[in-house]
């Protein structure tokens, strides 16, 4: 993925269809409800009975066949033209293939600070956080880092410290 075009995917992301890996992640965070309510997600029926877990009042649950849960989030996402948020490297995969926007929670992350919904420190603490049990490799925590540094002019003035 190049910087330019994830710089473009937050700037335009307002939501997508979630698998059960991030919604695991940002349990872990404490900011699925924060995230839920800053942005529309969605998650297929097979995602809700895999987490397995009561789900916030933002998530939406939409029925999608018959298909596994990580086939129902690329299939879902296609279908609805919304970003695929996954820690999964076969669920991302299918998301490329597709053409379609894929998001990790460190990406996630990195949209909550962008769209003025945590500030700076928030979002370090909660990428420190991220880095005790992500399996991100050195590429992925580099990349987040060179999209932080783009990202820094836009929004040092005026974000929340609610991430």
């Amino acid at each position: 993925m190049n910087l330019e075009q994830a710089l473009r995917d937050l700037e335009q992301f307002r939501g997508g269809v979630v698998d059960t890996s991030s919604l695991i992640y940002l349990r872990k965070l404490s900011l699925l409800t924060r995230v839920s309510s800053c942005y529309r997600l969605l998650l297929p029926h097979q995602v809700a009975r895999e987490y397995g877990r009561p789900l916030p009042p933002g998530l939406v649950m939409v029925q999608a066949g018959t298909l596994t849960a990580d086939q129902a989030v690329s299939a879902l996402a296609g279908e609805l033209a919304m970003a695929v948020i996954s820690e999964d490297k076969g669920v991302l995969k299918a998301a490329r293939a597709q053409g379609l926007v894929h998001f990790n929670t460190l990406m996630l992350l990195l949209a909550l600070y962008r769209h003025g919904h945590c500030g700076l420190e928030a979002l370090l603490a909660s990428q420190q956080q991220l880095r005790e049990f992500a399996r991100y490799g050195p590429l992925i925590w580099g990349f987040a880092e060179s999209l932080l540094e783009q990202l820094r002019p836009f929004t040092e003035s005026g974000a929340k410290t609610i991430c």
